[in-house]
């Protein structure tokens, strides 16, 4: 009996210690992402308030900063004013086919955080080692992930991948 040519490049299942690995891999990655967001939030924030509010670089000490009014919205305005005026000038979309996928996938957790870390940090090289990782190595199947075959191709990816080969 002759094999199907698609049966004769699949990779071969992966076993349970694998698959824990795999798994360990790649919520380490996602986590590693998420510290690099909440970093440049925290900044922006501390910035913001360092220059607008009552205590200058201190402000965190003055009780007045805290006292029920929204002096945090300053910031939000300020990181949402930022996002926009530099997704203006990149002009970056989201890959074609995001609005097909499960929302319950990883997929859109790692487009969007893709476009946060292209926002604060458009050299990043994420993207770059998001491709290695599921790519180079034995991995579950990308529709587990709510990925589709090709998912780096997409000019969302494609851009930032050889951009950081760059």
């Amino acid at each position: 009996m002759t094999e199907r040519p698609s049966q004769a490049y699949e990779k071969p299942p992966l076993n349970e210690n694998q698959l824990l690995d795999r798994d360990r891999s790649l919520r380490l990655f996602v986590m590693d992402a998420l510290q690099r967001v909440e970093v440049a939030v925290r900044a922006s924030i501390s910035n913001t308030m360092s220059l607008k509010a009552p205590g200058g670089a201190f402000w965190y000490l003055d009780p007045r900063n805290f006292d029920g009014e929204i002096r945090f919205s300053d910031s939000l305005s300020t990181i949402s004013r930022e996002t926009r005026r530099h997704k203006q000038r990149t002009q970056r979309q989201a890959p074609e086919h995001a609005n097909t996928l499960e929302r319950k996938r990883l997929y859109p957790v790692l487009v969007s955080l893709q476009t946060i870390l292209y926002t604060i940090s458009p050299h990043s090289t994420w993207a770059k080692r998001l491709h290695a990782l599921l790519h180079h190595s034995a991995f579950v199947p990308l529709t587990a992930l709510g990925m589709t075959e090709g998912w780096d191709k997409d000019p969302f990816w494609a851009d930032v991948i050889v951009d950081a080969h760059s």
